[in-house]
């Protein structure tokens, strides 16, 4: 495929953010607000330092399994 999205978070960063994981203003402000109200924001997510290839198998226009 052209484009792969995983749609897939793992990993809670729980307030207070720790400085060595970089946390951007928005995560910052989301946790913020998620540790006051839990129901108005969901709870940030930490990001890969690093990604690694994975393999996949889809179904191509032509009903073809691809790997």
């Amino acid at each position: 495929p052209l484009d792969y999205e995983a749609y897939h978070c793992e990993g809670v960063c729980d307030f207070p953010l720790r400085s060595h994981l970089e946390p951007t203003n928005h995560a910052i402000i989301q946790t913020l607000l998620n540790s006051m109200a839990p129901d108005a924001a969901p709870a940030s997510c930490c990001v890969p330092a690093r990604l690694s290839p994975i393999s996949i198998l889809y179904i191509d226009a032509a009903n073809n399994v691809v790997y």
